[in-house]
């Protein structure tokens, strides 16, 4: 259990080494685009950048609405899933 526990943290720990980097190449690239066109002043892009992760990571603690959980948006509730025709014989 040891050597799967190790295996699992390892993983964890790289998926959110790889997130906390690509934050910040997300973050560099929308601010280098708003100075790069002289839409905003590099002080007010990177204010309105921080204010505006820090809002999205405020609002994105909400439940998602119950039809987020759907196999597929495109799967109507109100119509029977057919079955694939490899499981018509079982």
């Amino acid at each position: 259990m040891t050597g799967e526990l190790l295996a699992l943290s390892a993983i964890v720990a790289i998926a959110l080494a790889f997130a906390f980097t690509n934050g910040f190449h997300d973050a560099a690239n929308a601010i280098a685009t708003s100075i790069g066109t002289r839409a905003l002043t590099p002080h007010i892009a990177v204010v309105m950048a921080a204010a505006m992760n820090l809002l999205g990571a405020t609002l994105s603690t909400r439940r998602p609405h119950p039809a987020c959980h759907s196999p597929s948006p495109l799967v109507s509730m109100s119509r029977p899933r057919q079955r694939p025709v490899s499981m018509i014989g079982d």
